[in-house]
């Protein structure tokens, strides 16, 4: 808007200087400039079309993904983003994360005169394959008690896992009291692929230990800590 008032007092100088020169031939010059009374009234009251221009910091990104959009404007009054956003400053900028391509589209106005522009983002659905968080907790745990295992997916539509468990939820816990150490796999199945993530759980044995001075008790420390021994043969053999 300012450039349109400086138009007019340059406009305004310049007659009162071609006045100031030529005072008979003022109102022949006023003619000569072709400047209506309408003009005049179009530069003090704001009667020019606004214009704005819209970008987004990306193009292409994933589901789940951010971009910045920013705008522009000039001689606006009001602006306003589609897509559920409403009225924003007629200068500025936001984050979106569409979920699917979209296309941004900013309408500004000023008096009775409308300007839009518009923006396209793309989602590439295709790139975002089921992924899965797979835990327990904790991971080593005395012969008898329990574990939580639990799990997040995203983008997928079922999720299983082994050992006789069968289908769950896509996201859950469950509580396992395995009788031995014991790895578990989940496999998440979504439109756009499969992923599997594996946890394992140590169970501790409770080995009782070789009799003292018994031909085995040498090799105490080398028996697995989640191994069970129910026991020893007191009589070992040997053949050659």
């Amino acid at each position: 808007m300012t450039s349109f008032f400086r138009t007019a007092l340059f406009l305004i100088a310049a007659v009162l200087f071609l006045h100031v020169l030529h005072p008979v031939h003022a109102s022949s010059e006023f003619i000569a400039l072709n400047i209506k009374q309408d003009f005049w009234l179009a530069q003090f009251n704001g009667q020019f079309s606004p214009t704005v221009n819209i970008t987004s910091s990306d193009q292409l990104i994933r589901a789940g993904e951010t971009i910045r959009l920013s705008w522009q404007s000039n001689d606006a009054q009001y602006a306003e983003l589609d897509n559920g956003i409403g009225y924003v400053p007629v200068n500025g900028s936001m984050t979106a994360a569409p979920a699917e391509t979209t296309t941004y589209t900013i309408t500004v106005t000023e008096n009775s005169e409308i300007a839009t522009a518009s923006t396209t983002v793309y989602v590439n659905d295709y790139l975002t394959g089921p992924t899965v968080e797979f835990s327990a907790s904790p991971t080593t745990i005395n012969k008898g008690a329990s574990t939580t295992l639990s799990w997040t997916s995203h983008n997928a539509d079922t999720v299983h896992i082994d050992r006789g468990i069968g289908e769950l939820f896509v996201n859950g816990s469950m509580v396992v009291s395995p009788e031995h150490t014991t790895s578990y796999n989940m496999t998440a199945v979504g439109s756009k692929g499969v992923v599997s993530k594996r946890v394992k759980v140590k169970v501790l044995g409770s080995p009782i230990p070789q009799p003292p001075s018994s031909f085995g008790v040498s090799y105490n420390n080398l028996i697995p800590d989640d191994a069970t021994v129910v026991k020893y043969d007191p009589n070992p053999h040997f053949a050659l």
